[in-house]
């Protein structure tokens, strides 16, 4: 045989050794099959660490990339060593007082609930207060998954009561397959009940 044809024989071979030795994450990302649901989670092939993103944006902007501007997105995260945590991102600049913004929120035609969430030190994003109070994370999405729409309104620096809605229907079925991974096992059997 022909020298030339071992010699890229054998430049194959390291180069598929080598991008297999490089390939440190495996990704999986997609849409829900009901709902308007993305995810996107990566594993480490290395450790087997997960990060999960699951994300909806507001309903006037369905269908667009949730990183966009004027686009608000809501996103259920798990990253690596960390709890799973629910972060809203704003198109605004949101009015804060001490890190902290008062944000009313309802479910489908439920009663208003008002509470202070968590504004770091960038603006446009917030997450719930008591976000290491898992009760309340728990809760949210328990009330989150027997939903079909979710209505948050903010006071940003252009417009008090700026207001987003998500339509939040299409989660339980995303996410079961990972309650484990999100330490949410508790919402199985709501999940499932559903499904029923």
């Amino acid at each position: 045989m022909n020298k030339k044809y071992f010699f890229v024989l054998l430049i194959s071979i390291i180069m598929i050794i080598f991008l297999n030795t490089i390939t440190e994450a495996e990704v999986k990302q997609g849409y829900s099959e009901n709902g308007y649901w993305s995810y996107y989670i990566e594993i480490d092939n290395k450790t087997n660490e997960k990060e999960f993103y699951f994300t909806v944006v507001d309903d006037i902007n369905i269908g667009k990339d949730p990183n966009k501007a004027g686009v608000k997105s809501l996103t259920i995260v798990k990253q690596p060593g960390d709890v799973t945590d629910l972060m809203v991102m704003w198109s605004e600049d949101i009015k804060s007082s001490n890190m902290l913004c008062p944000v009313t929120w309802r479910f489908d035609l439920d009663e208003k609930k008002t509470a202070n969430w968590h504004l770091p030190l960038e603006n446009t994003f917030f997450y719930p207060a008591a976000f290491n109070d898992k009760v309340f994370l728990e809760d949210f999405l328990i009330e989150m998954l027997n939903s079909i729409q979710l209505t948050i309104e903010v006071n940003t620096y252009n417009k008090n009561n700026d207001m987003a809605v998500f339509v939040v229907e299409g989660l339980g079925e995303l996410i079961l397959p990972y309650l484990n991974d999100l330490g949410l096992e508790e919402l199985r059997p709501v999940i499932k009940e559903m499904q029923d």
